[in-house]
């Protein structure tokens, strides 16, 4: 278990996950997660660092409150609240980034000890991946 423990989530994670930039128009935003069935998608700069992070639980919650008018008009009415925000908007900025050399064990004690449902992963800070409980399953799965 120790090995396991101790192995670099580079090993892990989700490598090249697809980013937006700051500047990105939340209704492609919207569409990106929709597609690819996302949960978390990482915000870089031009230099590809990490400056945030947009959560499906974000975007849900601003499309919730014009949910309860009615699906046709809610639907027309998300499309142009969404066009009017920018990623930078919505993002969470105080995002967990790790290392791709830290461990798995890094990694978990991030989970146990809060409520994030990702992280992103940097190599001299730049993005280079996501980690998220179900990656840590997935693993499990494989080797139990």
């Amino acid at each position: 278990m120790e090995i396991i423990k101790n192995m670099p989530l580079s090993e892990i994670m989700t490598s090249k996950p697809i980013s937006v930039d700051p500047d990105t128009i939340m209704t492609e935003v919207s569409k990106i997660m929709e597609s690819n069935n996302f949960h978390h998608l990482p915000v870089v700069n031009s230099n590809h660092e990490v400056v945030g992070v947009i959560s499906e639980d974000e975007l849900k919650s601003l499309e919730h409150h014009l949910t309860l008018l009615g699906k046709a008009y809610s639907e027309m009415s998300n499309v142009k609240l969404l066009k009017t925000l920018l990623a930078s908007d919505v993002m969470t900025k105080e995002v967990v980034c790790l290392d791709h050399n830290d461990t798995l064990n890094d990694a978990i004690q991030w989970f146990l000890k809060n409520q994030f449902h990702s992280i992103l992963i940097t190599q001299e800070n730049k993005l280079v991946g996501i980690i998220t409980p179900y990656d840590i399953i997935k693993l499990l799965d494989k080797i139990i």
